[in-house]
């Protein structure tokens, strides 16, 4: 037996033999030199590609193709037909960049030239804000410029009283009657299958550079890229846009859902003295923490008087007969903005930490244990609560949410003091 085995083996060879080694690696040996796909990608407008990556197409009943495949085809079609056009898919990605893939994302579809977003009916995968990869793709487009945008929807999401568009998600759901809004949104193609959808890509495209062929960047043929609703909140008076936005507030808080371990919810708990007081509920560890939280409103830029007057000092004034153990989180909602410099004269104190984010800032008072989030540019329902839905998965993210219990536990402390001072005196 021993002899046979040892022929066998110098019949068959060894897998670390240099020899056998090539012969099990020879389809990497016979290939060429790499070599970028586009040298000259600098010298041609960026498209870039959204959808979802792992949804089926179901071409054949012993086919496994999925989307990411379909992007794949759509990207070499589109640079073999348009030779000043390179397509960017995250499949494709080089090993080159830096940051988080969701950060990339969001950046290349702010940045691309010509944006083409498919969707299909299924939601698809969701970050810890809950909200899909795909919208949020398609935000940062939007927000750059909605004519660069060039969306496809799949003939089976084109009635809205149908079983399968009534499945989805109501985020997806108002995101899809929101995008095809008669004076919001914006014009769209449904299609009926995958092997005509490349043909009505490229067709759309064909339009699109001919018209833009000047510079193929953002052009604004409208008066205004304003939704309806933010048209109606810019034309409100101070105290009715107030109104609105503390109205909204409370709307929308029902519909936040975040993936998080730390962050379990966002609910409104008046009590008699202020209606506007809200609770955060919050996990450390195996305990669960009931936050305080104090809601104000500015309805302009606090720079205007009239309009930083519906704000006040909420941390001075809205305190007065404070008795719980935690001291309250300040949110603040604005419609426009708010400097570093006037947040500071705001809190009376310049030596505090100010955290400036995508969704606003974040202040917080060493000394008297002030914490406040002040979030800007809520000029629509959808805003605000992306604002807020940011604001929290910040808190997440960064871990936050210890700071902010700690704080909230020396402040309680503080005005627990002041006020049984101010009660014997």
């Amino acid at each position: 037996m021993s002899k046979k085995s040892v022929k066998k083996q110098k019949r068959n060879g060894s897998k670390t033999d240099p020899l056998t080694r090539t012969l099990l690696t020879r389809v990497i040996e016979s290939w060429a030199d790499a070599s970028p796909k586009r040298p000259n990608r600098v010298q041609t407008a960026q498209v870039f590609i959204s959808s979802l990556n792992g949804y089926p197409l179901n071409l054949a009943a012993d086919d496994s193709s999925i989307l990411s495949d379909f992007r794949k085809y759509l990207a070499r079609q589109i640079e073999k037909n348009f030779r000043f056009l390179s397509a960017d898919i995250n499949e494709e990605w080089t090993a080159a960049g830096a940051g988080a893939p969701r950060r990339t994302t969001e950046e290349l579809a702010r940045t691309c030239h010509i944006f083409i977003g498919i969707l299909v009916d299924s939601y698809g995968f969701t970050d810890d804000s809950g909200l899909s990869a795909t919208l949020i793709e398609f935000d940062a487009a939007y927000k750059d410029s909605p004519e660069k945008m060039l969306v496809f929807i799949q003939s089976t999401l084109r009635d809205s009283t149908g079983e399968k568009y009534k499945s989805l998600p109501l985020p997806y759901q108002s995101y899809l009657a929101e995008l095809q809004a008669y004076r919001g949104g914006k014009i769209v193609k449904y299609f009926e299958t995958w092997d005509a959808l490349p043909g009505l890509i490229l067709e759309a495209l064909d339009y699109y550079s001919a018209v833009n062929l000047r510079a193929i960047r953002r052009m604004a043929p409208y008066a205004s890229d304003k939704s309806t609703e933010e048209a109606n909140w810019e034309q409100m008076t101070f105290r009715e846009r107030y109104a609105k936005m503390i109205e909204t507030f409370k709307q929308c808080i029902s519909g936040i859902t975040l993936k998080s371990n730390v962050i379990e919810s966002l609910s409104h708990s008046p009590t008699k003295d202020d209606a506007e007081r809200y609770r955060l509920d919050l996990k450390q560890k195996t305990h669960t923490y009931a936050l305080p939280v104090i809601l104000s409103a500015c309805p302009d830029r606090f720079s205007y008087p009239d309009a930083a007057a519906y704000v006040g000092y909420p941390f001075r004034t809205r305190v007065q007969s404070w008795d719980n153990s935690l001291g309250p989180l300040d949110i603040i909602l604005f419609f426009r903005t708010i400097t570093d410099a006037q947040i500071r004269r705001h809190l009376g104190n310049p030596d505090i930490h100010v955290t400036k984010e995508e969704w606003g800032y974040f202040a917080a008072d060493p000394e008297r244990y002030i914490q406040v989030a002040y979030l800007l540019n809520c000029t629509s329902s959808r805003d605000l609560e992306r604002k807020l839905r940011r604001f929290l998965t910040w808190l997440d993210e960064y871990e936050q949410v210890g700071n902010l219990i700690n704080r909230a536990r020396i402040r309680g402390r503080i005005l627990q003091a002041e006020n049984e001072a101010r009660r014997i005196n």
